[in-house]
């Protein structure tokens, strides 16, 4: 299989990863704790902090969670390694990539600074699609991509 496939591959299964992580452990299982310290500190209208004193800490994803899409992604990564190592690693850099996209395009979704990410019209899409989810939190929730929540029924096109 050649590279480029992998990279796409890769990137499916960490966009899943992600999207499965939001909606059944983020809205699932601990779905109080994180309806109060992330959706309700943002104005519904406009997703930005309400407060300039608040913290991008408040945005910003905990340690936890992130270490919890790695283990999701374990067990794809510890299967390839067994065939190709170098493979591997890519899958692995490839959700590490995706995992550091998520956590910066949620900061801007939230903390705007008029990035010149934040001109782009994917970024558009996705805080527009992120701002539906947080006035719905039973839909959107992919953060870096909207596919998984089109294939699941969950895409929300208007609040």
């Amino acid at each position: 299989m050649g590279r480029l496939m992998i990279i796409i591959i890769a990137y499916l299964y960490a966009t899943f990863i992600e999207y499965c992580v939001h909606r059944f452990y983020i809205h699932d299982l601990i779905s109080h704790q994180h309806s109060e310290e992330h959706h309700q500190e943002f104005d519904s209208n406009k997703i930005r902090f309400r407060d300039n004193e608040a913290n991008p800490e408040d945005v910003l994803a905990t340690f936890d969670y992130l270490i919890l899409q790695v283990i999701c992604a374990s067990p794809g990564i510890i299967l390839l390694w067994w065939t190709n190592r170098f493979n591997a690693l890519l899958v692995l850099a490839v959700i590490l990539i995706y995992i550091v996209w998520t956590e910066i395009i949620h900061l801007h979704f939230h903390w705007p600074t008029q990035a010149i990410i934040e001109k782009n019209n994917l970024f558009k899409t996705l805080q527009w699609h992120h701002k539906i989810h947080h006035r719905n939190q039973k839909n959107n929730f992919g953060i870096g991509s909207e596919l998984w929540d089109y294939l699941f029924s969950t895409k929300q096109t208007r609040n």
